[in-house]
């Protein structure tokens, strides 16, 4: 179970509005930034309020260890590929950053990033994370070395990263309910369920942990009211 705190960016140089025109998998990336503070919570902060949002460069998530932030809409582009205005990267996949703040737990971060990548999978009906999950050296023109630590063998690298992600997502199919479901067809509507509302951020994780206690997937978000 992972929080996803929602911060979409208003548009901008960072958020350009263009529509996805495809989707052709997940791009993981590295912060690299290890500054103890650099966790995800700073990086939205700094792209929302301190001038990220100015330059073109941008990513739809950001991950620690403990929560995420939804910065760019996921049927949009965002700057993160390094292949150009045209390019696969850029214009056909979901950026996750993954931070490396000193003093953090990496794994479990990696963990929420693999975690992430299985349920926007999920979302879309899609069964494998083979062939759809991507380093963003894969698409930087200059082989950019990103996402580093993984690519060094880190927590096992990127094969353990998809390992995981595989893991995950063959329990979002066992154990939810989408697999039952016929596969929508075009134009219809996806309905989701929701469990509860809570003022309390505790309140919410702690109802969503019994949930996740009786093999129910869920996950917590904040919206504004």
């Amino acid at each position: 179970m992972i929080t996803i705190n929602e911060s979409i960016l208003p548009i901008s140089a960072a958020r350009c509005g263009k529509k996805l025109r495809a989707f052709s998998g997940i791009t993981i990336h590295e912060t690299a930034n290890k500054a103890a503070t650099a966790t995800a919570k700073n990086h939205m902060v700094y792209m929302t309020r301190n001038g990220g949002s100015t330059k073109q460069c941008s990513y739809h998530y950001v991950v620690d260890e403990t929560e995420v932030y939804h910065l760019i809409p996921d049927n949009e582009v965002a700057w993160h590929a390094g292949d150009g205005a045209n390019g696969k990267g850029n214009n056909e996949t979901i950026a996750i950053e993954i931070c490396v703040n000193t003093g953090a737990n990496f794994e479990q971060a990696c963990k929420n990033a693999a975690y992430l990548a299985a349920a926007l999978l999920h979302e879309r009906k899609i069964k494998t994370v083979s062939g759809y999950i991507f380093e963003h050296h894969d698409f930087s023109s200059y082989k950019k070395n990103c996402p580093a630590q993984l690519r060094a063998g880190q927590c096992g690298g990127m094969a353990w990263l998809r390992q995981k992600s595989q893991q995950y997502l063959d329990e979002m199919w066992n154990v939810g309910t989408a697999s039952a479901q016929p596969m929508p067809e075009p134009g219809n509507k996806l309905y989701r369920v929701q469990a509860g509302a809570f003022s309390s951020e505790q309140s919410a994780k702690a109802y969503a942990a019994k949930l996740s206690a009786q093999g129910i997937q869920c996950f917590v978000t904040d919206v504004e009211v």
